[in-house]
This record gives structure tokens, C-alpha cells and sequence, in this order.
């Protein structure tokens, strides 16, 4: 398509109009407004008071004041690659490029200059929000008339789209692409549209749905799992803290958009890399958590209710700050395993022993330092060191496998004790042979943890089991020594 020469205003080389360029969405994928927020409830928790106050008094005065509480950092964003590719073959030919874009002024020059390829900004400030017909006024006052280029989603502009000379697409969804009226202004579609579906479901780690199995080990171990009943609630409590347990997982993948992007396996995670968009993931997580709660409190009893939202608490806790902390972050989450044990028990009214409230604590323990440990040996972390995520430093991970280890081989002692204990004998007609679980314990803990120390290991341990055929043997000899014993 040929472009229309621009007759009035700015003009780039060859007379070409000026190319206007939004940068949520567009020029990088994400929104850096709801970025800022994430941020500064992850900082500065107490502002988040501040938030409804602020947005009060109008989304442009919402804009200004995030700006000046929160500074994003622009070489963590998650930019286009074909965007920025397409502006820099337009720029060496000489057009002028502007980035017109919503965004607060402070984060729009931040990016502009961190790029290097506009010639000037139009952007939000205390009085303005430059969005929709705003965006065309500045636009017309910058350029002198319609004759211009237009690079944008498609989703919230759609003044400049039916003013602009031609239209270059990022990522539009199909609704925009079928109600978009001036089709012929279309000029190119930069980046395809992305499958949102798949993406909104890869955030969810339904994989990670597999440790709220931990919720049956109070039903197995009471020998109820011909119980019809008690089956069908442990099922509807294992549904409800997935649900829930998936909104948390969204949460923290939203805290943590700039640590993701700089790990080499967690920046290819949705959020992280811009496949879904911050908004659509917060109505998810709202929605999965609204469900999780809701089930609870109509099918579930009341005990079962206030252990799930001690979980979903403690676990914002640790997404927002208590993994930032020395050695809490590994007591929390190994807690965070053995509360899912603690409401499996509550599901059915089935009280947890002291015996098995010893083996969780020492098991999930030497499990939390085994992820704790590749996460710092991935991220390669030198000693003396600290990541900007974890409070750990490279000389951490002695420490780390000795007290892993040591924790995994308690848990095995603790077993061992309960196995000889008078508390066996009346549940199990052949408790001699619940010895058997002993090496079988002892492999799986040592196999985890040679593989943590040769990193051949992932972040997560449940990641490994659900990968190793070893678990699956451990996992069946396990309920078939059960099964002998009972």
C-alpha cells in the first residue's frame, strides 16, 4: 500500500507522514500503569490505602500520583521485537516517529529515551489523560491534520484509528479486527493475534494442581477411602483450593513481572512475557478465588472454610513479601504444604496427629530448601551476591543441602518412630510392615536431593515428580505397602 504523502505539519524524509506509536500493548506487552500498581503493593503495601483516594480524583491524577510513588525501570519492560523493528526501518528512512501513548509522561520519556527513536512524547500528566479523543486533539495539535500513521492495538483508541491516514495492528483480538470499521486503513498487522485461551490456562500451573493430592493423606491414613462421602468432600475441598491456589499462582506471577523476566525459564511465563494481559489475569484471579470461596462455604464445613483462607492469606503474604525473608520464606513454604494436609482433615473431620504434623514439617521442610537451592543455582548467583528477589547469596547452598538433607532424613525418623509407637497398632492389622516405608522414603528424599546437588533438577520438586518415573514407583509402592499393612 502506498503511503499518502503528509501535506501539512511535521513531515519525516520524503515528505511521509509522522508515525505515531502507542506503548501499552503496542510497543511493549504489557500495561505499565498496572505494573506500577503491582509494584507498589509488592514496595509500599500501605499505599494501596491510597490507591481508591487517588482514582477518585480521576484516572489522569491516578496516573500522576503512581508515577511519582513507583519508577519503572524501562529495560525491564517486555518490548515488541517487530514493533521496534518495523519503527527503526521507519526511522532510517527518515520519518519522525512520536510515541503517543496514555501512559504517564514520566514513563513514557523514560521509555523514549531508553529507545532512542522518537523525536517526542505525548503522554498523560496530572490534568490529562491522553486516551481516546485526547489522544486525537494532541495528535492534530502535534502534526497540523489527519495525514498520519497509526501504530496501536485497536482497543481503546478508536477516535485516532477513524482519523488516522493508515493503521499498522499489534496483537489485536479478533472482536477489533471484525468491528473495525475502516478495514481499508489497515496497512499491516505487525504481530498476529495470540492465543489468549491457551495463555490464560498456562498461567493457571494446572501441573502444580497435583500437591493438593496432599489434602487425601489425612483420608488415606484413617483407612476411610472406601468412604463414599468423605471421598466426595475431600474432592470438592482438593477443587476448591485448586482454584484458589491457581488465583494465588496469577498473584505472584504479577509481582513478580521483573524477576520473571530476568530468569532464563520463569520470562517465558505468560505474564511475564506479555502473552496475557495484566487486566484479563486479575478478572481471572478474581473469578478463580471468587469460586473457590463460594464452594467452600456452601458444600464444606466451617473449619475447612478458615484453613483455606489462612492459605490464600498466608500465601499473598509470601507472594508480596515474606519470600524476601531469610530462612521465613522456607518455613512458610513448607507450611504452606502441610496446611493443605490440615484442611484435607478438616474436610472430613478427621483431626491430624502430632506424628504426622512432625513428618509434614521436616519432609516439606527438606522439599523447600530443595527448591530453594536450584533456584539459586539456575539463576547462578555468585557468592557474596544476593539476588534482588531472594535474601539468599551463592555461598547459601552448603547451607542449603545440609539442613535439606538433614530436614528429609528426620522426616524418615519421625516415621519410624510412629511405626513403633502403640499409636499403629490399632489402625493397622500388619503394621510391620509399614517398615517397608522407610527405604522406600530414604530413596525418593536422596534421589531428590543427589539430583538437586548435579542441578538436574527443576525450581520445583513437584515439577520433578511429576517428571520422574521413579516418583510413580515410589508413589505405588507406597499405597501398596499401605494397603498390605491395613
Amino acid at each position: 500500500m502506498k503511503v499518502p504523502e503528509n501535506k501539512t505539519g511535521p513531515k519525516g524524509g520524503d515528505n511521509l507522514p509522522v508515525l505515531y506509536v502507542c506503548l501499552n500493548g503496542t510497543l511493549v506487552a504489557t500495561d505499565t500503569l498496572w505494573e506500577s500498581v503491582f509494584r507498589l503493593i509488592r514496595s509500599k503495601p500501605l499505599l494501596l490505602l491510597a490507591l481508591p483516594l487517588w482514582l477518585a480524583r480521576g484516572k489522569a491524577w491516578f496516573r500522576h500520583r503512581m508515577a511519582r510513588a513507583m519508577v519503572l525501570d524501562p529495560s525491564s519492560l517486555p518490548y515488541r521485537n517487530k514493533v521496534i523493528e518495523y519503527l527503526r526501518s521507519q526511522k532510517a528512512s527518515g520519518r519522525q516517529l512520536v510515541l503517543a501513548t496514555s501512559a504517564h509522561q514520566k514513563i513514557a520519556s523514560a521509555v523514549a529515551a531508553y529507545l532512542g527513536l522518537f523525536e517526542a512524547v505525548l503522554a498523560s500528566d496530572e490534568s490529562r489523560n491522553l486516551a481516546g479523543k485526547y489522544k486525537l486533539e494532541a495528535i492534530r495539535s502535534h502534526g497540523g491534520g489527519d495525514n498520519f500513521e497509526f501504530v496501536c492495538t485497536g482497543s481503546s483508541d478508536g477516535p485516532v484509528m477513524k482519523a488516522a491516514a493508515s493503521i499498522s495492528l499489534v496483537n489485536p483480538g479478533r472482536r477489533i479486527l471484525a468491528r473495525t470499521k475502516e478495514k481499508s486503513k489497515i496497512d499491516r498487522i505487525l504481530v498476529e493475534p495470540a492465543s489468549r485461551v491457551k495463555a490464560t490456562i498456562a498461567s493457571l500451573r494446572l501441573h502444580h494442581w497435583t500437591k493438593n493430592l496432599l489434602l487425601a493423606v489425612p483420608l488415606i491414613l484413617a483407612q476411610q477411602w472406601n468412604n463414599t462421602e468423605f471421598i466426595g468432600l475431600v474432592a470438592i475441598a482438593m477443587l476448591c483450593v485448586c482454584l484458589a491456589a491457581s488465583s494465588i499462582y496469577i498473584c505472584n506471577d504479577l509481582f513478580d513481572l521483573a524477576a520473571d523476566r530476568a530468569h532464563p525459564v520463569k520470562s517465558k511465563r505468560p505474564l511475564a512475557s506479555g502473552a496475557l494481559e495484566i487486566s484479563t489475569a486479575v478478572r481471572v484471579a478474581t473469578i478463580l478465588l471468587a469460586a473457590g470461596v463460594f464452594l467452600a462455604l456452601v458444600l464444606l464445613p466451617k473449619d475447612f472454610v478458615l484453613l483455606l483462607l489462612a492459605y490464600v492469606l498466608t500465601a499473598l503474604a509470601y507472594s508480596v513479601h515474606l519470600k524476601r525473608r531469610l530462612v521465613l520464606d522456607v518455613i512458610v513454604l513448607a507450611g504452606l504444604y502441610t496446611l493443605r494436609i490440615f484442611a484435607g482433615g478438616a474436610a472430613v473431620g478427621i483431626p491430624v496427629s502430632a506424628w504426622l504434623l512432625g513428618f509434614s514439617m521436616f519432609f516439606f521442610l527438606s522439599l523447600a530448601f530443595a527448591k530453594r537451592s536450584s533456584e539459586v543455582a539456575v539463576s547462578n548467583v555468585k557468592a557474596g551476591k544476593s539476588s534482588h528477589e531472594r535474601p539468599y547469596l551463592g555461598c547459601d547452598l552448603d547451607i542449603f543441602r545440609s539442613a535439606g538433607s538433614a530436614c528429609g532424613l528426620l522426616s524418615v525418623l519421625v516415621l519410624a518412630l510412629y511405626i513403633n509407637s502403640p499409636a499403629v497398632r490399632p489402625l493397622y492389622r500388619h503394621p510391620q510392615v509399614l517398615w517397608l516405608l522407610c527405604p522406600v522414603l530414604l530413596y525418593w528424599i536422596l534421589r531428590v536431593w543427589f539430583l538437586t546437588l548435579r542441578t538436574e533438577t527443576d525450581d520445583d520438586p513437584v515439577i520433578l515428580a511429576l517428571r520422574d518415573r521413579a516418583s510413580y514407583v515410589v508413589g505405588a509402592l507406597t499405597l501398596l505397602i499401605l494397603a498390605v499393612a491395613s
